[in-house]
């Protein structure tokens, strides 16, 4: 039950946004519709999405590799698990079982049609779900329930969601995509961190 809060407040913005896109631009091809009407119209901002999809989950890849180097230099067992864990759930599920999900459902891409192609491997039938917002919460959930304050948990919160929300603004990804990818992600980080804190609490 200690977990439950910063999960809740890491989880709020992410909720936010979902309701918001669904409530005031209506049905996910409208959505679609919407924001490909509105990239052009403001290329600063679908710059600035753009790298944060490109980069955004590259960024946590340096944090978790600055606690593994200061666990090595320092001789923390604890740091080197908690980076030792994230590269194992990560690579079990947002890369593998996102990706066995992706080819297996074969949903279409926003502006793609409706037909699903199943087993498809082309990345235009490879929708559901998003491998950037699973990726992404998969990353920063462990920090959350490490830190547990408030302000890092809704500051690592907005992260996520920012970057989950720029595959909708840039056109490549349906919200609903986002949200079986934000469950995907929850669990790589529960994994995480559970195990993490199970190892550390038998030393």
């Amino acid at each position: 039950m200690n977990d439950i809060r910063p999960f809740i407040i890491t989880s709020l913005p992410f909720w936010a946004i979902v309701f918001c896109l669904y409530f005031f631009l209506g049905s996910e091809e409208k959505i679609y519709l919407f924001f490909t009407a509105f990239r052009p119209e403001h290329p600063g901002l679908t710059t600035f999405f753009t790298l944060l999809t490109d980069w955004g989950n590259a960024f946590f890849y340096v944090v978790y590799s600055t606690l593994l180097i200061r666990g090595l230099v320092k001789k923390e067992k604890s740091l080197i698990l908690l980076c030792g864990y994230y590269i194992l759930f990560q690579l079990v599920i947002s890369f593998f079982v996102v990706r066995v999900l992706k080819i297996s459902i074969g949903r279409p891409r926003p502006g793609m049609g409706d037909q699903f192609h199943p087993f498809s491997i082309q990345n235009k039938f490879n929708s559901l779900p998003s491998g950037h917002t699973a990726e992404i919460f998969g990353a920063i959930l462990p920090l959350a329930l490490w830190r547990r304050k408030n302000i890092i948990c809704l500051v690592l919160g907005c992260f996520g969601t920012l970057l989950a929300f720029s595959r909708v603004y840039l056109g490549e990804h349906h919200p609903s995509d986002l949200i079986l990818g934000y469950f995907l992600g929850s669990l790589s980080g529960f994994l995480i961190f559970t195990f993490w804190k199970k190892k550390n609490a038998d030393r």
